[in-house]
């Protein structure tokens, strides 16, 4: 099978507008044209990534919701949190948990309107290889920040899961226990999120008793919840 990483990290990291104006030689700003060729280069590149991640057994977007769960499956997760929540028009929801032993920590949802995934995110810290390298491994991150020498990152995985963990373990290596704690650990339904509104207390509560009811093993592989997140 020919090796398509690089086909796929173009499409995913592709700015169709930039294209656009790079072939119109006008700015999307200022001409229509130039915008409706960006969202044909938009949806010729998404169509030849779903090919491209359909090919390869990863998450696609708007994929059916048990069909994503098997991805992580064959990706080394296990469920360790599969909750039930009222959604949008009163639709009976699933907010699961997945953990790597490895140390990357997983939160997906449903939504069953579409069936298909409403959210998809993995946690973890992360170690370069070489920290000085930063050609080498900042394509590969993404949201984060670095801190003695751990990436404490996290990678929204409706698309392409399999891909993006691949490329991690390439530069580096993923480290459990966590050695820093996640600010932005994804422990809330999108239920959750409307129920809270702008009370950080309440948000705060919701996502200690999550983390509470996770295995004893997962909890202390995380360490304790940032409270100030």
């Amino acid at each position: 099978m020919p090796d398509t990483t690089g086909k796929l990290d173009a499409l995913l990291s592709a700015d169709p507008l930039h294209a656009a104006e790079q072939l119109t030689g006008t700015s999307y700003k200022n001409s229509d044209a130039t915008t409706a060729l960006g969202a044909m280069i938009a949806m010729s590149n998404h169509e030849r990534a779903d090919a491209l991640l359909r090919a390869s057994s990863d998450t696609r977007f708007s994929m059916p919701f048990d069909e994503h769960l098997a991805v992580f499956a064959t990706a080394g997760f296990q469920i360790v949190l599969d909750e039930p929540f009222t959604g949008t028009d009163d639709a009976a929801e699933r907010f699961v948990v997945l953990w790597r032993p490895d140390g990357v920590l997983a939160s997906c949802e449903s939504y069953s309107r579409w069936d298909s995934t409403n959210s998809s995110h993995v946690y973890y810290n992360w170690r370069p290889d070489d920290p000085e390298d930063t050609d080498r491994w900042w394509p590969l991150i993404s949201s984060g920040h670095m801190t003695d020498g751990v990436w404490v990152g996290d990678h929204d995985t409706r698309e392409a899961l399999r891909h993006k963990l691949a490329g991690l373990e390439s530069a580096g290596r993923f480290v459990s226990p966590w050695p820093q704690p996640h600010r932005s650990l994804g422990l809330l339904s999108y239920a959750d999120w409307r129920r809270c509104g702008n009370d950080r207390e309440q948000y705060r509560a919701v996502r200690r008793d999550r983390f509470g009811r996770l295995p004893a093993a997962v909890r202390e592989a995380l360490g304790a919840v940032d409270s100030d997140a």
